[in-house]
C-alpha cells in the first residue's frame, strides 16, 4: 500500500481483515501526515502494527518491475527501495492523493 492517508489506511485495514499480508508505506514520517497530531498518528501506527500490518514510514519507492515465477510467467510486482530492500507483492495500491 503506497500512502498512509485516510484512504490508504482504510484499504490496508480491509485487506488485513481478509488475511492478506499488507505493507503500508509512506514518504512522510507518520500516518495521516496532513490530518493527525503526532501523538494520534503514533497511536494509529501501533494499532495497525498490532493487527499485522507492517508500516514503513519515511521511505520512498525507487522503482517497480514484474518478477517471474515458474516457467517465466509473471508472478507479481517487485518494489525497489533506496535502502536496497525489495518487497514482492501481488498487488500494489497507490493511495497517494494529489497536490495542487
Amino acid at each position: 500500500m503506497l500512502g498512509a492517508s485516510l484512504v490508504g489506511l482504510k484499504v490496508a485495514e480491509v485487506l488485513a481483515k481478509r488475511s492478506i499480508e499488507v505493507v503500508l508505506l509512506d514518504v512522510a514520517d507518520q500516518v495521516l501526515p496532513r490530518g493527525a497530531h503526532a501523538t494520534s498518528a503514533a497511536y494509529l501506527r501501533n494499532y495497525f502494527e498490532e493487527h499485522g500490518i507492517r508500516v514503513r514510514l519515511g521511505c520512498t519507492l525507487k522503482g517497480m518491475d514484474t518478477f517471474k515465477g515458474i516457467e517465466g510467467v509473471p508472478k507479481g510486482v517487485a518494489c525497489h527501495f533506496p535502502d536496497n530492500i525489495i518487497e514482492e507483492a501481488d498487488l500494489v495500491a497507490a493511495c497517494t492523493g494529489v497536490r495542487p
